[in-house]
């Protein structure tokens, strides 16, 4: 009922130990080094800033906050490639896994 009883996820117990600000830099890490050129990045940034933008009013506000144009990251989810996908999909897992417990 309340989740008193449940066990924590591997990722819940990373953040008691290292803190959140710990794992976001070796999770940020991680991500970096599978985008193998400054425009693999890019585009990655563009593509969430595009899924960011039809989220909620807090990631529309962090989309609008960004500093990209929507004329820059608008559509980049259309030219979405292998490379780009294993990190977006590593990302996906990550948030799952926190906003389902």
């Amino acid at each position: 009922m309340f989740n008193i009883f449940r066990k924590k996820s591997k990722l819940e117990e990373l953040i008691k130990k290292d803190g959140i600000e710990g794992v976001t830099d070796v999770f940020s890490v991680m991500i970096v080094e599978k985008l193998a050129t400054q425009e693999m990045a890019y585009q990655f940034i563009l593509q969430e800033l595009d899924a960011a933008s039809l989220g909620n009013s807090t990631a529309i506000q962090f989309v609008e906050s960004s500093g990209i144009s929507q004329n820059e990251y608008s559509g980049a989810l259309d030219n979405s490639t292998p490379d780009i996908d294993g990190p977006q999909q590593f990302l996906t897992v990550l948030s799952n896994d926190l906003s389902n417990n």
